[in-house]
């Protein structure tokens, strides 16, 4: 949201970090400028985005709306009451306009293997792009896709020609805007750099806990989400088994094939390039639609003589599990309409050191959370020193000269630091402790979200402006 309230030319857009790709805060500031207010605009956004997704679920589980679409019906009641894809609309994270076009992305690839019309191909490309041009994530999808082209029973230059045109078309928008940073950035450079740190076994295996808990609402006992669960799942395997098209014919195995390349995306991900990255509930977010729509398109594929017990029994455990998700989101809905979330909770804009530090006049800030005194106060304020970068798991050599560096500048009265409490949680920042003790800094003033270090407390706090 930051970026989006500071782009007041579309230039602007092409010196901020390119750590994240530009589409989503461009959203964001249309939506704003559209509704005169940021945060009114990307609210109106979201639930937008959230009848998008639902709507485009439906579209894919239902088999192009020709039969059977109580399994369409039923999934997409489960997808938009599971408490876990509920939340992640709730907030301004760019998860939700990257599955609508992931899923867009997948409704033309699929209409394309059924027809081979060259202007679907072109529309799955350009889908895909606007996803890359939103989450990085987007390029497994493009992976995936690339290797569904290339397995194709055609020749091998029909082949070869659909996965060129696929490919340059779906990456070309990103190339081109990473390319015109060179002409603007002072220093431009690559969103990410290779550094080897393979991802741990214990965060991979959490990739089976989010998914069992996206089928296992609050309110509902754990046999009965054990039981979904493994039917669910074993109705996805019998399908995949007992048919014996290829990837591209079976939705269900393009469904599966699509979300396996992307978890194996993930982990390639977090052990060359990203290694803060969390395997969790928003993460995953995209491959959540996959996994219900492959469920829809399994259960019509169920063996006859299990016709009627399976079809009741999956309908039964989708309505059950659906209702009980409502219980779980009709109250966070209330919760957050009351108190708001995130950065904008009641909690978070509370915070007793904001008004102190807002009566601060010091020309150079640093703190573990620039963004909030930025949001909040509109001053600049600049990042404490990382003792090890986040994105490669590197140790910063220097980190400690620079923390004496900024130590001398706070005991001289030239900065202030601001420690805000509720950052605690990133550790590429030395804890509290270290500022309090070790460094034995001035304390300026003292509250229970924070500390602020400095040498004039409350300098200006009776100037009468």
């Amino acid at each position: 949201m930051l970026i989006a309230r500071d782009l007041a030319a579309p230039k602007d857009l092409l010196t901020v970090s390119s750590h994240w790709p530009p589409l989503y805060p461009i959203l964001i500031a249309s939506s704003g400028a559209a509704f005169g207010d940021l945060l009114l605009g990307v609210k109106t956004l979201h639930c937008i985005l959230f009848a998008i997704n639902i709507t485009l679920f439906y579209c894919l589980a239902s088999d192009n709306f020709r039969h059977n679409d109580i399994w369409a019906l039923g999934t997409a009641l489960l997808l938009c009451m599971t408490p876990g894809i509920f939340s992640l609309h709730y907030m301004a994270w760019s998860e939700s306009p990257f599955i609508a076009f992931s899923l867009l992305h997948i409704l033309f690839l699929q209409s394309w293997l059924k027809t081979q019309k060259s202007h679907l191909l072109i529309l799955s490309a350009l889908a895909i792009s606007l996803a890359l041009l939103t989450r990085y994530a987007g390029l497994a999808f493009i992976g995936a896709t690339c290797l569904l082209m290339l397995s194709r029973p055609v020749t091998y230059r029909r082949r070869i020609l659909n996965t060129l045109i696929f490919g340059l078309i779906a990456v070309l928008p990103l190339s081109i805007y990473l390319a015109s940073r060179s002409l603007f950035a002072d220093s431009a450079s690559a969103p990410r750099t290779l550094v080897v740190h393979l991802i741990e076994p214990e965060r991979a295996m959490n990739t089976l806990r989010v998914v069992y808990n996206w089928l296992s609402p609050p309110f509902m006992p754990n046999l009965a989400s054990i039981a979904f669960v493994v039917l669910g799942f074993g109705t996805i395997a019998y399908s995949m088994i007992s048919h014996n098209s290829k990837v591209a014919g079976n939705p269900t195995r393009l469904f599966v094939f699509i979300s396996i390349f992307y978890i194996i995306f993930l982990f390639f991900s977090i052990s060359f390039f990203d290694f803060y990255t969390p395997i969790d509930n928003r993460i995953l977010a995209p491959i959540y639609p996959l996994i219900l729509a492959a469920f829809a398109y399994s259960i019509r594929l169920r063996p006859r003589q299990l016709h009627n017990s399976l079809g009741l029994a999956s309908f039964a455990l989708l309505l059950i599990t659906s209702l009980l998700g409502a219980a779980s989101v009709l109250s966070t809905t209330s919760g957050l309409s009351q108190t708001g979330s995130g950065y904008l909770s009641k909690d978070f804009r509370g915070q007793d050191i904001l008004p102190k530090l807002a009566r601060t006049k010091s020309q150079k800030i640093y703190s573990n959370s620039p963004e909030t005194i930025d949001f909040y106060l509109d001053r600049t304020a600049k990042s404490l020193p990382a003792t090890f970068n986040p994105v490669s798991n590197q140790t910063n050599t220097d980190w400690q000269a620079s923390y004496q560096q900024l130590f001398s500048e706070v005991r001289e009265g030239e900065a202030i630091l601001v420690y805000f409490n509720g950052f605690s949680w990133r550790g590429y920042f030395p804890p509290l402790s270290y500022l309090e003790d070790e460094a034995a800094l001035p304390v300026s003033q003292r509250g229970e979200s924070g500390t602020i270090f400095g040498t004039k407390p409350d300098s200006d706090s009776n100037d009468p402006d």
